[in-house]
This record gives C-alpha cells, sequence and structure tokens, in this order.
C-alpha cells in the first residue's frame, strides 16, 4: 500500500508540472503583417507632374502576454538611395515616405540605415495587443521621361522589436516582414511642337507658326524650330505639302518655289506624307530633340498676289 500511495503522489506531481507549461506556449507573442490596402502599388508615370504621389496603408498586428510597455517599430527596403523600379536596364529611382492626414512626412529608412524614431512608424505598447496602421506614400522621380514599358519593383516592410531611448533605436529583432509590388506604367508619349527660330523649350500648346514673307525677294530665309518629345522605342518624323514645296497665289494659277531644310539638310516635299527622319529611343531626361527648319525663296519673279503653302509635319510612333 505504501508503494501504492507512493507512485500516486509521483504521478500526480507529474501531471502538475505539465500543466504549469501549456501556459507558458499559449501565451507567447505573435506578430502578423497583415495586409496593405491597396494590395500592390500600380499607377501611371506622370512625367510632367512636380510629385506624383502612390498612397498606400499597411496595417499589423501584436498579440500575446508580455507585451505591455513593449516598443515595436517598421523599417522599409531597399534602403534611401537604392530605391529603384527597373524596366531592363533602364530605371526610376522613387523614395518612401511618411503620409499621415495626407501630407508627406519624413522618408522611411530601412534598419541597415540606423534610423531614428522619425524614420520609421513605431509605436510603444500599452497593453498586451496592437492594431497598427501605417499611411505611406510611394514618391517617383519627377519630370524624367522614360521609356516606354512598366518598371516593377519590390518594397519590404520588415516588422521589429526593439529599445526606445529618446528617438534612437537599438537591440532590434526583426520579428516578421511582409512584401508590397510595386508597377509603375510609363505610357507611349509622342508630341511635336512648331515653334519660333531660336526657342527651345518644348510647349505641346504650340502646333503651328506663321511665316510671312511680306515683299519677297529671291534667296530670302526664314526659320522655324520643330520639338519632338517622345519615348517611343522607335519613331518617324514626316512631312507633306499642299502644293508640292512651292508656293501659290490666291488669285492666279501662278507659284514662286523655295527649298526646304530640315536639321541643316536640304529636304524635298511632296503632297505625299514623305519621312524625313527616322530614330529610336535614346535616353534622356527631357525627351525633347530639336530640329531646325528653314525655307528660302527661289525665283520670286512671278505675278503680284498673296502666295501661300501649308506644310504638316508628322510624328509617328512604331
Amino acid at each position: 500500500m505504501k508503494i501504492t500511495a507512493s507512485k500516486r503522489a509521483a504521478s500526480a506531481a507529474l501531471a502538475f508540472a505539465l500543466s504549469l507549461m501549456f501556459p507558458c506556449i499559449a501565451s507567447a507573442a505573435t506578430y502578423t503583417m497583415n495586409s496593405f490596402s491597396p494590395t500592390s502599388a500600380a499607377a501611371v508615370y506622370d512625367w510632367t507632374s512636380s510629385q506624383q504621389i502612390i498612397s498606400i496603408t499597411g496595417s499589423a498586428n501584436a498579440t500575446g502576454s508580455g507585451l505591455s510597455g513593449k516598443f515595436l517599430f517598421w523599417d522599409f527596403s531597399p534602403a534611401v538611395g537604392s530605391r529603384t523600379l527597373a524596366n531592363g536596364t533602364e530605371t526610376i529611382a522613387y523614395g518612401v515616405y511618411k503620409y499621415p492626414s495626407g501630407a508627406l512626412g519624413n522618408e522611411l529608412y530601412a534598419w541597415s540605415q540606423n534610423p531614428t524614431k522619425n524614420n520609421v512608424y513605431s509605436i510603444t505598447l500599452s497593453g498586451q495587443q496592437s492594431n497598427m496602421t501605417f499611411p505611406f506614400a510611394i514618391v517617383p522621380e519627377a519630370k524624367r521621361i522614360k521609356r516606354a514599358g512598366t518598371y516593377t519593383g519590390t518594397i519590404v516592410v520588415g516588422y521589429y522589436t526593439g529599445t526606445l531611448s529618446g528617438t534612437a533605436i537599438s537591440n532590434a529583432t526583426q520579428r516578421t516582414s511582409a512584401s508590397l509590388g510595386v508597377a509603375l506604367t510609363v505610357p507611349v508619349i509622342c508630341d511635336l511642337s512648331i515653334l519660333p527660330s531660336g526657342t527651345t523649350a518644348f510647349d505641346s500648346g504650340s502646333k503651328s507658326q506663321l511665316l510671312d514673307f511680306g515683299a519677297m525677294s529671291e534667296g530670302e530665309s526664314m526659320a522655324l524650330n520643330a520639338i519632338m518629345c517622345t519615348n517611343a522605342n522607335s519613331w518617324t518624323l514626316a512631312v507633306s505639302s499642299t502644293n508640292g514645296g512651292r508656293m501659290k497665289n490666291s488669285g492666279e494659277n501662278t507659284t514662286i518655289p523655295y527649298s526646304f531644310s530640315y536639321n541643316g539638310t536640304a529636304k524635298p516635299l511632296s503632297t505625299i506624307s514623305t519621312v524625313i527622319e527616322s530614330g529610336s529611343w535614346a535616353a534622356t531626361d527631357s525627351g525633347y530633340a530639336v530640329r531646325p527648319l528653314t525655307f528660302t525663296l527661289e525665283d520670286t519673279f512671278n505675278a503680284p498676289g498673296t502666295y501661300a503653302d501649308n506644310l504638316t509635319f508628322e510624328l509617328t510612333a512604331q
């Protein structure tokens, strides 16, 4: 009997020891990166904008015992200076910023950059659970024309515990992370501007110019600038003349010939649209290509009157 009672006592003690272990496992803290809204960052690149903002909201959750008073924060990789979206070998740089209440705040850092509290989203828990949202903005570099296509990349948001002293962060341990895909579509841009000679600033609203030779004289010249703006992989520029390179008298069937020079090279004119230049994409910040146009009167000995011709230039993406 004594031996049997001794075994029961040992068994009961073992069961009690096991029952003490279970709450320790069940109460371990969990850290979850729940979602991004929208689930992926997709936008059309507006190269004319001085600041294009792509707004995203992330959310995360921490729960379990021992969390009260714990400092949690989120970092953003890749690091500042390495944030680019790529289309083959071509890239678009971007920044990631805090975006509380719809206003850009501090740039968000990766942990490798030794951030302070100012450059991460963070919270010090007052209880055993946190449901945290952190609005941030992706800002592509502005006013840079890029080859047409889709530029992609990934932002990794890391979820950390650490120690906060003032604004300094130390003893950081990453708990979990989540990735956000970014896709920026660069549409085909194909625009042509006709401007006075000497003007080299592109103006999408300037599509036509009038050259007035006044009292015409042989050898008289006037000039304009054609400015192309395109990011197409290949393109052509064509020109047609209503009267085939001659100015026609509005009152009589008489004409005055003139010569046409494009970018310093003489070009024939026809009533049929004729390609005068073709090209392919070349990396450039502005996308502008300036081409001088020169018109020179030839034999002006003809019946008096008003003479005119119309030229049409057409830039086409291939």
